[in-house]
């Protein structure tokens, strides 16, 4: 349920006990009125009295409907301030909380040292931020030095599989230091795919968004990788239409396109198709394929990390290209959406909404 939902019906039932008590003290000054007037004085030892508890009762009959209106009207008054003052503490917390999500770390919700539960709850929110971007900072000082720890003897391991290979003097020794530098590279591969999936989850890497024309950079794709899939005996094609300039990663999002059309190229048929659509809120870009496609129940495992379908689809992979899609795509704020390709296969969507720049 929406929180704004229940403020509501936290204020329906403030008006409506208000209501009641208004009710309920009218009801019973009515009652009181009529039981003195009509009560045990015998009306010949009350003289005028009769006359002037009768005018009394038709008074109170015409003030009791206007006294009610006023009632109703201060209760609502009253619902709808105490639902308006819960409503700006809450926003201040949840507009706090979108800003974090959408990568500014450095947010806080504002304390008003008043004792009362709101400020508990900032405090609480506050503090929870500050762990986060305490976690996040570790994160990337361990990401970057893990980053030059493992890419520096990875690099120098393939100079010397270089080395060694131009000493061969065999086809059998040849053979196996190429195998070798391809199994380095693949790890050299595994390590940089691994790195760059876990800084986008963690958020890293907004500071370098730019402008970026999303049909130009589906046109840039097909264009790089036209060569390689025609020398495969196969076509690829772009239908794009009319998008806004977004706000994206230009790198990131290049490596996640240029990933699916590589595992179309790997595991799918026919022509590789790169779409975009866009409406007020969201641009979609899609790659297509006409292979055989992912079983639904599949689908999950292949875009989490390392997830494999099955050995047929293994190959060379380490199954981190999926996974990088997904996480670019929550790096800018959208998600990644698996799908059959309207002639067969399969089709993977990056939404990504329109933010104004």
């Amino acid at each position: 349920m929406h929180w704004r939902s229940t403020t509501m019906r936290f204020a329906a039932l403030v008006f409506l006990l208000q209501i009641g008590a208004a009710a309920a003290l009218l009801l019973c000054v009515h009652v009181i009125v009529r039981g003195q007037v009509h009560g045990g004085t015998p009306p010949a030892r009350m003289g005028g009295a009769v006359g002037d508890g009768a005018d009394m009762i038709r008074l109170l009959e015409f003030a009791m409907p206007v006294a009610f209106s006023l009632a109703i009207a201060f209760a609502a008054l009253a619902a709808w301030l105490a639902a308006r003052m819960i409503v700006i503490r809450l926003d201040r917390a949840v507009a706090t909380l979108g800003a974090v999500r959408d990568g500014d770390l450095t947010r806080r919700t504002p304390v008003e040292y008043d004792g009362d539960a709101f400020a508990m709850l900032a405090v609480a929110i506050n503090g929870a931020l500050d762990r986060i971007q305490q976690l996040v900072e570790e994160l990337t000082l361990a990401t970057d030095t893990l980053a030059h720890d493992l890419k520096s003897p990875l690099t120098r391991l393939r100079s010397a599989l270089e080395r060694a290979a131009m000493a061969a003097d065999t086809p059998a020794a040849q053979d196996a230091v190429e195998r070798a530098q391809a199994e380095g590279d693949r790890l050299l591969q595994t390590v940089e795919t691994a790195l760059r999936i876990t800084r986008a989850e963690a958020g890293i890497g907004r500071d370098a968004f730019t402008a970026v024309d999303p049909a130009g950079a589906l046109v840039e794709i097909a264009e790089i990788y036209g060569p390689l899939i025609e020398d495969a005996g196969r076509t690829i094609g772009v239908a794009a239409t009319a998008a806004p300039v977004l706000s994206l990663h230009r790198e990131l999002i290049a490596q996640a396109l240029g990933n699916l059309v590589d595992n179309a190229l790997k595991y799918g048929a026919g022509t590789i198709t790169l779409a975009l659509t866009a409406d007020p809120r969201w641009v979609t870009i899609s790659v297509s394929d006409e292979g055989p496609g992912i079983p639904h129940a599949s689908r999950a495992t292949a875009l989490r990390r390392f997830g494999r379908i099955d050995e047929a689809r293994s190959g060379s992979g380490a199954g981190l290209g999926l996974s990088l899609v997904a996480a670019v795509a929550r790096l800018h704020g959208g998600e990644v959406m698996l799908s059959d390709a309207a002639g067969g296969g399969l089709c993977v969507a990056i939404r990504l909404p329109v933010r104004a720049e």
